[in-house]
């Protein structure tokens, strides 16, 4: 396991963070790489927590409301 894994495992653990995201580079294998994140979040912490992940708290962030 590298070291962004790890890294990625303990702000999981914690609940350090608020959305998931990706740069705009290599928007085919990104994709892939996105859902295979959020279906992992879902099957550890329920679906409502991988929508809130992926959807709900991005879109709060582009259109400036508070999470």
């Amino acid at each position: 396991m590298d070291g962004s894994v790890k890294t990625v495992q303990k702000l999981l653990k914690r609940a350090l963070f608020h959305f998931i995201g990706s740069n705009g580079y290599d928007t085919k294998q990104k994709i892939f790489s996105m859902q295979k994140s959020v279906l992992q979040i879902a099957k550890r912490y329920g679906k409502p927590s991988a929508l809130r992940f992926s959807v709900i708290n991005s879109e709060k962030v582009l259109t400036d409301t508070f999470i």
